[in-house]
């Protein structure tokens, strides 16, 4: 993962989760479960 401002982790957490929620709309289940698992990396580290 970029180096990212910890400040910047919740406005990207709601991104990554909107773009989750699209792709799985969509069913395009394997992004969404990449998108998923980048989530819960960022989350452990906030």
């Amino acid at each position: 993962m970029k180096k990212i401002p910890k400040d910047e982790y919740p406005t990207l957490v709601k991104e990554l989760t909107g773009q989750m929620e699209l792709h799985s709309a969509n069913l395009e289940f394997e992004k969404a479960a990449q998108l998923r698992d980048l989530i819960a990396e960022i989350r452990q580290t906030m």
